[in-house]
């Protein structure tokens, strides 16, 4: 409506793609079809933030690219407040190696927690709320 109203050519995003890079495709979508795309699935987005910490630490090296990340690993996982503290002990790791596994960690811990919570949600709840995406993403 923004776009109609103004005439504008476009919209900037900024920060809102920080840990979301999927946005993107939720936007095209919603100026495609008019409506919300189907939900994306946490562990759909927890193989985005694995596959994009390791493509940070392939192309800027050990030390640059584990610093890099840390702030990747901060922006995808701000919503996860029951986590905080171990996602800041992630800004203390030096090696690639120890940052995956203490985000793999983290990430199934998540997992293991959503999977508890969907047993106690009520019968007409089918899932968890989750981002919505239109299609699986590739990096």
């Amino acid at each position: 409506q923004v776009l109609k109203a103004t005439g504008a050519d476009g919209v900037m995003i900024g920060r809102a793609a920080q840990g979301r890079p999927w946005i993107f495709q939720e936007i095209a979508h919603y100026l495609q079809y008019g409506h919300t795309a189907p939900t994306l699935k946490s562990e759909k987005i927890h193989s985005i933030l694995t596959q994009h910490i390791k493509a940070l630490h392939d192309f800027y090296g050990e030390l640059a690219g584990v610093r890099i990340a840390r702030k990747h690993i901060g922006w995808y996982l701000k919503t996860q407040e029951y986590w905080l503290p171990e996602i800041k002990k992630i800004n203390y790791l030096d090696s690639p190696v120890e940052q995956l596994e203490a985000l793999g960690n983290i990430l199934s811990n998540i997992k293991e927690l959503e999977q508890s919570e969907i047993n106690y949600l009520p019968q007409n709840a089918k899932t968890l709320p989750v981002v919505p995406i239109s299609e699986p993403l590739s990096f």
